[in-house]
């Protein structure tokens, strides 16, 4: 199990939610629809365990229609891929030379745009861009607060982040040409930014039943063509921006889908006796756009068989939830790590428990 602990900043892998009001625009409450529950072990296998080719995958792109790329954690590589998971090459090295990861910390926040990988070089304050062979182009410096926000490539120049609160934005448009400056700020945040968070506060308020301020401002972000989308993680809150940041409506996901996961939380902060410690309440893992529908990939909290499974929502473009896919498994086997969306919808997931990747075509009701 991983907690947040006072100035150190932790891996995600547990997928919280809660209902919150909004100062904002009254949002739009989704009913449950009916889940598609799939078992995980009738997924297409696209890279098997046997094969070994994986040791730590921790994330995966979309190339275009023949290829995609997973960065392994254990091999400190990115690895590119045929869609039928045959290895065709692989490239990355730990150092301190031009484009090389640290040895621990290695790569994160993998992107492809314009035929260019692009990664964050956290230990370095960096972000690196290589051509689509492997060859390091270019490194750029970033803000200090940017190593842990959620990022998306615009493209091989923009990038949007959140900022959990900085900047009087829930985002910003980051332009790497100019230094890292900000060319467009998205969303109010629901509190002012500290760099002191008091997390014996946090872990009480979601004891209580209470998401604290602060958790507010944590958000995934997704670009779109004119605007953005930003997800609230601590309350459950789909809200999409045009390109002058103007709110246009906030959606919510179900409470039938937040609400065994948010008491799973309240639980779990209840037990802890250790000060600066808080279980953190993140719901989603991952948020992505593909012809014009939003996945939202929600990982299972762990491995103990009571917790909610992992499940995978999809919404339009106007914040009606339309589909809900829940992928079983029995015996714990299993988990989920990161998604992926292809161009024709086909979703792959990495399973890093068992080092693979698992694919399947979702039939979508539009």
């Amino acid at each position: 199990m991983i907690f947040k602990l006072i100035n150190v900043s932790t891996l995600i892998l547990m997928i919280l939610a809660v209902s919150a009001c909004s100062n904002e625009p009254e949002p739009m409450v989704r009913s449950s629809l009916a889940s598609d529950s799939l078992q995980i072990d009738t997924l297409k296998v696209v890279i098997s365990t046997d094969s070994e080719m994986l040791g730590e995958p921790r994330e995966i792109v979309n190339m275009d229609e023949d290829q995609f790329a997973v960065y392994d954690h254990a091999y400190k590589k990115i690895m590119v891929f045929d869609k039928t998971g045959e290895k065709k090459y692989e490239f990355g090295n730990t150092g301190e030379g031009p484009g090389e990861w640290d040895p621990r910390a290695g790569a994160t926040d993998l992107g492809f745009v314009n035929n260019t990988f692009l990664t964050s070089n956290r230990s370095r304050l960096l972000f690196d861009s290589y051509d689509r062979e492997g060859n390091h182009l270019w490194a750029k410096s970033f803000p200090s607060y940017i190593p842990n926000s959620d990022k998306e490539w615009i493209d091989d120049q923009r990038i949007l982040t959140s900022t959990f609160g900085r900047e009087n934005a829930l985002a910003v448009v980051l332009d790497l040409n100019s230094d890292g400056k900000v060319i467009n700020k998205v969303g109010e945040p629901a509190t002012h930014y500290s760099e002191r968070l008091n997390l014996d506060q946090e872990r009480n308020s979601y004891a209580n039943g209470e998401v604290p301020e602060s958790a507010k401002n944590e958000v995934l972000v997704t670009n779109l063509d004119q605007g953005f989308l930003l997800f609230v993680n601590s309350t459950g809150e789909l809200k999409k921006y045009d390109e002058e940041g103007e709110l246009l409506f906030t959606s919510q996901i179900p409470d039938s889908v937040k609400r065994p996961i948010f008491d799973y939380v309240v639980s779990k902060n209840k037990e802890i006796q250790s000060p600066g410690v808080v279980f953190p309440l993140e719901y989603a893992k991952e948020m992505q756009v593909k012809n014009d529908l939003i996945f939202i990939f929600m990982p299972k909290l762990g491995i103990d068989g009571k917790l909610p499974e992992s499940r995978i929502l999809v919404f339009d473009l106007k914040g009606d939830m339309i589909n809900q896919f829940v992928f079983t498994d029995e015996v714990n086997s299993s988990f989920f790590y990161d998604m992926m969306i292809d161009d024709k919808n086909m979703i792959f997931l990495i399973d890093v428990m068992n080092a693979r990747v698992l694919s399947f075509d979702p039939e979508i009701e539009a």
